[in-house]
């Protein structure tokens, strides 16, 4: 990483992986060796799947810059939704907390929420009207956004449709392949303001 900063003109790293938010001290290993090594000048977007926690906030913030971010993904505002597709739960009370201690050690934070196949579109317009209440509630919220997700080949809803609401999803290699709507669409300049609402 030493090597690749002095060498290139690289302005931010992006982590993505937190595989077991249960244990993170590989995590606290690591940023306290990035700490040690560059003291806060590194600048990091890190998107994460589970609910960071204060040693996790607390090694973080002595790592990275003041300009990095962290990623927040709850899925929905409706807890009961997120603990039906989330891996790892928790509730939106858990979640404002962590916020809160983040808006104290001034950690920039954006909330993502997803538009999921066989979900009333009433429950995207809550998780908006969520993302919104969030960002007016915490200074360093500093964004929010809804992505669709698209079904893919060996997912859950390929399998079992009828638990996620669906009706004939696409199974075989020649749905996906003779399907190109998708393909279509993302060459046309509306799809993404419709699709990706980003505030």
């Amino acid at each position: 990483m030493k090597h690749r900063l002095e060498k290139c003109n690289i302005e931010f790293f992006n982590m993505s992986f937190d595989p077991n938010p249960t244990d993170r001290s590989y995590h606290l290993n690591l940023f306290n060796k990035i700490a040690d090594k560059f003291h806060g000048t590194i600048n990091v977007i890190y998107n994460l799947d589970g609910l960071p926690d204060k040693e996790f906030l607390d090694a973080f913030k002595n790592a990275f810059s003041d300009n990095s971010k962290l990623i927040i993904s709850p899925i929905f505002q409706n807890e009961e939704l997120r603990k039906k597709y989330k891996s790892f739960f928790y509730t939106n009370s858990q979640l404002e907390e962590i916020l809160s201690y983040m808006d104290r050690l001034c950690i920039n934070s954006e909330i993502c929420f997803s538009i999921m196949p066989g979900v009333n579109q009433s429950e995207n317009r809550n998780s908006e009207k969520y993302g919104k209440y969030l960002q007016e509630k915490y200074n360093y919220v500093k964004k929010y956004s809804l992505y669709e997700v698209e079904i893919e080949p060996a997912s859950p809803w390929t399998y079992s449709p009828e638990k996620y609401n669906l009706k004939n999803p696409r199974k075989t290699f020649m749905e996906y392949y003779n399907d190109n709507k998708g393909i279509e669409k993302s060459f046309e300049s509306d799809f993404f303001k419709e699709a990706v609402l980003v505030r």
